[in-house]
């Protein structure tokens, strides 16, 4: 009987010790976020927005104060990342878009190779991305140009605009644009959006064939029109700056909206300058922050800018001196011209209600 009672009051003595623990992690796990909590009520009141409407003379007043120039920013990298890089690609991951994610077996490797020998196009696309990738078979980017220049030769669309890539980039083949030109056309014209947009971006800045904005246009308006999210932001800047095309801001507006709508933040960004000055859409301070915001949040430094401007003077948001300056900050840090400026000019003034620490609400809607 004491045998029991001791292994009694051990189990006991042990679920007590348990429930002390778990209570001291619960307290620990409530004061880890309600610091998180308290900090971000200090320190972050750049990442919210209130929008408030604001009556037209106000808009005309603002509009006129801040000069905003005829242009939201310098034309969009139209290389996917670097316009000093060679056209047509960010890096050499675009010539593996679209690659199989699952490890081949040596055995579907050489099936694939079988296939490959006896002439079929897929199979020697596949092969190629295979060697590209380094997927059961050493990378090799001269093998997989080797691969896809025969499925190109057939007639393979994807094997043409990758090997276009390759030329592009001197990944396996001589750097040549001219040739790159050649495979993006005729990936091109069986309807491949990604080779459309390129030829677009060749035609753009006059590499591998000679400058011409009107062909530069139709090929992005052919990838647009596939749901190309880079084309569309090309088109766009198109239409705003009348090359290629009439200038047309509502035009300019409606294909940066899809690819806004995609992700793009420079199209965010331009479409939320539009609404900024009321060029092609009515002007509306809210949606132009509200766009800003988006645009901003992935980097964009014309959209930090601008939104910093929103928040100086309390236009379309809640006006709020500590959000203005933390935004022109983080646009100044990646160089953007009078940005390092416009902060020192609001740190100057030291007007009270910068250090007032007053909040701003956390959401924004998009109609």
């Amino acid at each position: 009987m004491s045998h029991i009672y001791t292994s009694l009051r051990t189990a006991v003595r042990t679920e007590l010790f348990a429930r002390v623990v778990r209570g001291f992690a619960l307290a620990f796990g409530i004061l880890v976020s309600l610091v998180q909590a308290i900090g971000t009520w200090l320190f972050e009141p750049y990442a919210v927005l209130a929008i408030l409407p604001l009556g037209g003379a106000g808009v005309l007043a603002y509009a006129a104060f801040i000069n905003l120039g005829a242009e939201p920013a310098p034309r969009a990298a139209l290389a996917r990342g670097d316009e000093s890089a060679p056209a047509g690609s960010a890096s050499a991951s675009e010539v593996t878009a679209g690659a199989e994610g699952t490890a081949a077996t040596d055995n579907d490797v050489r099936a694939l190779q079988m296939l490959a020998m006896g002439g079929d196009a897929n199979a020697q696309n596949r092969l190629g991305l295979r060697f590209a990738i380094g997927n059961a078979v050493p990378r090799d980017f001269v093998q997989a140009a080797s691969w896809w220049r025969r499925a190109a030769d057939q007639g393979n669309a994807e094997a043409q605009y990758r090997l276009g890539v390759l030329h592009v980039k001197a990944l396996g083949v001589p750097q040549h644009e001219a040739q790159a030109a050649v495979w993006y056309r005729k990936a091109a014209e069986q309807g491949h959006c990604g080779a459309q947009f390129n030829l677009g971006v060749l035609y753009d800045l006059g590499r591998g064939v000679p400058k011409d904005h009107e062909q530069a246009a139709r090929w992005y308006r052919e990838a647009a029109e596939r749901g190309n999210r880079h084309a569309e932001h090309n088109l766009g800047f198109c239409y705003f700056h009348g090359e290629g095309v009439a200038q047309d801001f509502a035009q300019a507006a409606q294909w940066w909206r899809r690819a806004a709508g995609q992700g793009d933040a420079s199209a965010q960004s331009h479409l939320g300058f539009q609404y900024h000055t009321g060029r092609g859409v009515s002007q509306d301070f809210k949606q132009a922050a509200a766009w800003y915001l988006k645009a901003a949040h992935q980097g964009d430094a014309y959209a930090q800018f601008y939104l910093g401007m929103l928040y100086e003077h309390g236009h379309g948001v809640q006006k709020h001196l500590r959000a203005a300056s933390w935004w022109y900050r983080q646009a100044a840090a990646q160089g953007l011209a009078g940005a390092q400026s416009r902060l020192d000019r609001l740190n100057e003034r030291q007007r009270p209600e910068y250090q007032s620490g007053d909040r701003v609400a956390r959401s924004v809607t998009v109609h």
